[in-house]
């Protein structure tokens, strides 16, 4: 602990770093980034009351109670959003998406910022008001969690996770490293925060915590579910908004934001801590405020902006996600999934895997309509153009002088949701084909946002939306017959329904707008 702790300590100023000059192109370019990121900052601001009461939101251990999260406020997201979006890593090459890098603008970005927080939201750190990875895993499922939980759950390894092609940014394994989270799930009867120590001899063993008797056990060893019976070195386990992990992930944390990107690289956006040596920084140093968002931020643009593979291109999914009016919300937020898997195939990780993947979806949905309310908002309230321009696009490290003033890339009518069925045989990676429909006056207020997996309205609903001016008239009464839409493995669909206007098959779901 003692020398851990004094590499700690002697790499710690306290501080963030500004030391690499800027030269006159990095300085364009971040007076421009800057200007992109007011006008993020100024609809966001608009919409921070919703944002307080939906996002930045946490619960107890049950799911129940929600308060507003002590760990993840608005200020902080703010604070750090500038930094990752307007400073970026490394030599200036690496920034979180807000519009700015390919000169999409707002909405583009706002879509970023949206897909980020849905996905943090339907992790234990917002949710449970957590920094640290808590003890989730049973592995026996008999309400037994193992100490060695910190060594990696649901059968991952976090110790041996090395960056494949990159070793040289992956953390050294610290056996003598003594490290305790700073904080676990809330509520009676429920592990203890996690920690790293080393074996007090060859034969030293870790034991669990039983849930139902609310006591540790260290009689016998017992072993997480990749087999490891103590904690040495095993200090990697998940940190941040993200819940970063692993000595590769926390490594490139390291390369970009810690010591290495200050010592080695002279990077113009840095902490000056070793994060490799105590990744307990992250959510007990007196950065943490910005260190817990950033490195959920850094892994974002790392993993998550960068995927490219098996025919998904987040970035390019998201232009096209923008451009088609939020259509096939589904499609283009599982991309997340792939990017940022769970890298286990144990049967409960798959559930748990499963469980973020739909919270996500309902996340993005309600953030995208509701929260930042991008299709209503950006329709009625007349933005103007200048508000929605692009800048000038830095390439090849020169800054355009001209100024461009097209309008960034708006859907013509108001963004209509989709509704999602699922179907029996699933194909992957089908391009829907969408009949035109008669363009939406944007006078008229949008419809309300639909929620995922609607009901169908009954005939109930039907006649009680009937116009007034015809109730009255005893034929207008008249019971309309179903009409059957059939579809694929004899599945049929009711579409008797006023509101149908297009209807197509995309892989294993059947969209329909409105």
């Amino acid at each position: 602990m003692a020398c851990v702790t004094a590499i700690y300590m002697c790499c710690s100023h306290g501080e963030k770093t500004y030391t690499k000059s800027d030269d006159g192109i990095t300085l364009q370019r971040k007076l421009l980034y800057e200007e992109y990121h007011n006008k993020i900052e100024s609809w966001l601001n608009k919409q921070q009351t919703e944002m307080d009461k939906s996002v930045f939101i946490s619960y107890d251990a049950q799911g129940n109670n929600p308060y507003p999260s002590t760990a993840y406020t608005y200020p902080d997201f703010m604070k750090a959003l500038k930094s990752m979006s307007v400073d970026g890593v490394g030599n200036n090459e690496m920034f979180f998406y807000t519009g700015q890098t390919d000169n999409k603008g707002l909405v583009h970005g706002l879509v970023n910022i949206a897909a980020f927080l849905s996905h943090a939201m339907a992790l234990p750190s917002i949710k449970y008001d957590l920094c640290d990875e808590h003890n989730s895993d049973t592995t026996d499922n008999t309400g037994k969690y193992a100490a060695a939980n910190a060594c990696g759950q649901y059968g991952r390894s976090y110790q041996e996770e090395v960056c494949t092609g990159k070793e040289s940014m992956t953390c050294n394994v610290y056996p003598n490293a003594v490290m305790t989270a700073v904080d676990s799930l809330p509520g009676t009867k429920t592990p203890p925060p996690l920690q790293c120590k080393p074996k007090t001899s060859p034969t030293d063993f870790t034991g669990f915590y039983d849930s139902k008797l609310g006591t540790l056990s260290e009689e016998f060893p017992y072993s997480n579910r990749y087999g490891s019976i103590h904690v040495e070195g095993c200090c990697f386990w998940g940190r941040g908004v993200l819940l970063t992990k692993g000595v590769c992930n926390i490594g490139k944390l390291n390369f970009y934001l810690g010591r290495i990107g200050a010592e080695e690289k002279g990077y113009t956006n840095f902490f000056d801590i070793d994060i490799c040596v105590y990744p307990e920084v992250i959510c007990e140093g007196e950065d943490t405020r910005l260190l817990r968002w950033m490195a959920g931020m850094f892994e974002w643009l790392d993993r998550v902006q960068s995927y490219n593979q098996g025919g998904l291109n987040y970035m390019n999914d998201l232009n096209t996600f923008v451009n088609s009016g939020f259509i096939d919300a589904n499609r283009f937020i599982d991309i997340v999934e792939k990017a940022l898997p769970f890298d286990c195939y144990e049967l409960t990780c798959s559930k748990e895997e499963e469980k973020v993947k739909s919270e996500r979806r309902d996340n993005f949905i309600n953030i995208i309509f509701n929260v930042l309310k991008l299709p209503g908002s950006l329709a009625d309230e007349n933005t103007s153009t200048n508000a929605l321009t692009p800048e000038p696009q830095v390439e090849n490290a020169i800054i355009e002088q001209s100024v461009s003033t097209a309008q960034a890339q708006l859907p013509t009518n108001p963004p209509i949701k989709p509704i999602l069925l699922s179907l029996d045989n699933e194909q992957e990676e089908e391009e829907p084909i969408v009949q035109q429909v008669e363009p939406v006056s944007l006078s008229s207020p949008p419809p309300p946002p639909l929620t995922i997996m609607q009901q169908w309205p009954t005939k109930t609903d039907l006649s009680s939306n009937s116009n007034s001016d015809s109730q009255n008239d005893q034929s207008s009464n008249k019971q309309t017959e179903d009409t059957l839409i059939p579809l694929k493995s004899g599945s049929l669909l009711s579409a008797n329904w006023f509101g149908i206007v297009a209807v197509c098959v995309v892989g294993s779901m059947i969209v329909i707008w409105s």
